[in-house]
C-alpha cells in the first residue's frame, strides 16, 4: 500500500495543498473497505475471486489482474471481482483501465457503501477531486457514520480549496474514530491551508488585529500534526513534519503587539520593514511542473538568516521543497524598530510560469 502514498502526494494538484497523505492513512481506508467486501456480494466468495483476492492481498498485481479479468469475463455480475480488479489496476499503473472497473463494481452493487469509498479514493488519487466528492458524498448518504468515506470527502475539499469543509470532515472522522490517523494530519493541513487564505485574503492589508485572532489556527494544526506523528512513529516524513510542527509554534506563539519583549513581529509593528535584496530561484521546479503557486510563512530573523518557513499552500507537492530550500538561501536586509534589527514574520505568496516572479510580501 506504500506506492498509494506516492501517488497521493504527485497527483493531488490543487490549489492549496500541502497535504501528504501517510502510509497509515492508505491502510486505515483499505482496511475499511476490505473488511465488507466478503459479505457485500454474494459472488464475492467463489474461488477464483478468493484467488485473485489474495494475489492482491499479496501484493502480486500483475497475476490479480489476469485472474480477477478472467473471472469478470466469465462471470461479468461479479461485484467484488471488479472491485479488486480495479485495486489491481491501480497498483499496476493502469489508471483509466481501474476507474472502470471501479466504476463497474459500484453499477453493480450501487448501495454498497466499500465500494462507493473505494472508487472515490481512486478518483482523489487520479487527481480528479470533484468526482471523488461526489462519490464519497453518495457513500455518506448510504452511511453518515463512515470514516473512510468523510477522510476522502475531506481530502477532495482540502484538494479543491474548501478549507472550512476539509476541517469539517476531518473533526467527523476523529469523532467517530479517534485513531484514525490520517485525520489528524489532514485536520493540521486544513487550518494551515485555511490560515494561509484567510491571512492572505483581499487586496488590502488585512488589519492587524484579524490577523491577531487567526494565529491560534497555526496551534491548533500543530497539536493535530503532533497526534499524527505520535500514532505513525515510521512516517517516512516525520523529520519534516517535526520542523513543522516546531515553526506553526514559533507563529503561533506570537502576541500583542504592544508587548515590547516579543522577539518576532509582524511587519506592521515594526519601524522599517524587512527588505529583500536577493530571492534565490528554486531549483528543478521545472521537472514538476511548467506552472503553479506557492505561499509561505517564515522568520527574517534579526541575525539575517531565514527560519521557521512553513509552506501555506501549493499547487503542486513536488514545490514544496524547492521553495523552502529557496527561501532559505534568500537574501535580505531585517527589520528595524527602535533603531536595532529585530526578526519578523514574512508571507511569500510566489508564482512561476518561465520565471519566478515575487507577488506579495506582506
Amino acid at each position: 500500500m506504500q506506492n498509494y502514498r506516492n501517488l497521493v502526494a504527485s497527483t493531488l494538484v490543487a490549489a492549496g495543498l500541502t497535504l501528504t497523505v501517510g502510509a497509515a492513512a492508505v491502510t486505515v481506508c483499505a482496511q475499511q473497505q476490505s473488511a465488507s467486501v466478503a459479505a457485500a456480494s454474494p459472488t464475492a466468495a467463489t474461488g477464483e475471486t478468493e484467488r485473485g483476492v489474495a494475489l492482491y492481498k499479496q501484493g502480486r498485481v500483475k497475476e490479480a489482474v489476469v485472474a480477477l479479468r478472467a473471472v469478470v469475463k466469465q462471470t461479468p455480475d461479479d461485484a467484488a471481482a471488479w472491485y479488486y480488479l480495479g485495486q489491481s489496476l491501480f497498483s499496476d499503473g493502469e489508471q483509466k483501465d481501474a476507474a472502470k472497473a471501479y466504476e463497474k463494481a459500484v453499477k453493480l452493487r450501487p448501495e454498497n457503501v466499500v465500494y462507493r469509498t473505494g472508487r472515490a479514493f481512486a478518483l482523489l488519487l487520479m487527481g480528479k477531486a470533484s468526482d471523488a466528492q461526489t462519490e464519497a458524498q453518495a457513500a455518506l448518504k448510504l452511511d453518515a457514520q463512515n470514516p473512510a468515506a468523510h477522510y476522502v470527502s475531506g481530502l477532495a475539499s482540502l484538494a479543491s480549496s474548501a478549507y472550512d469543509k476539509a476541517l469539517s470532515e476531518a473533526d467527523a472522522v476523529i469523532k467517530l474514530d479517534p485513531k484514525f490517523a490520517a485525520a489528524h494530519l489532514l485536520k493540521g493541513d486544513a487550518l494551515i491551508s485555511s490560515f494561509g487564505q484567510k491571512y492572505a485574503s483581499g487586496k488590502k492589508p488585512v488589519p492587524a488585529a484579524t490577523i491577531a485572532a487567526l494565529y491560534p489556527m497555526l496551534d491548533d494544526a500543530a497539536q493535530s500534526i503532533e497526534t499524527y506523528l505520535r500514532m505513525t512513529p515510521n512516517e517516512p516524513e516525520a523529520e519534516l513534519r517535526r520542523a513543522q510542527v516546531a515553526a506553526l509554534r514559533t507563529f503561533a506563539g506570537t502576541r500583542a503587539a504592544a508587548d515590547p519583549a516579543r522577539p518576532v513581529y509582524r511587519e506592521e509593528e515594526t519601524d522599517t520593514p524587512a527588505r529583500i535584496t536577493d530571492y534565490a530561484l528554486p531549483r528543478g521546479v521545472e521537472r514538476v511542473a511548467s506552472s503553479g503557486r506557492v505561499m509561505m510563512l517564515a522568520t527574517l530573523d534579526a541575525d539575517g538568516t531565514v527560519k521557521n518557513v512553513v509552506v501555506l499552500r501549493a499547487s503542486h507537492p513536488g514545490l514544496v521543497q524547492p521553495y523552502q530550500e529557496a527561501m532559505q538561501r534568500m537574501k535580505f536586509v531585517p527589520a528595524q524598530k527602535g533603531g536595532r534589527p529585530v526578526s519578523q514574520i514574512k508571507l511569500m505568496d510566489l508564482t512561476f510560469g518561465m520565471h519566478v516572479e515575487l507577488l506579495r510580501v506582506g
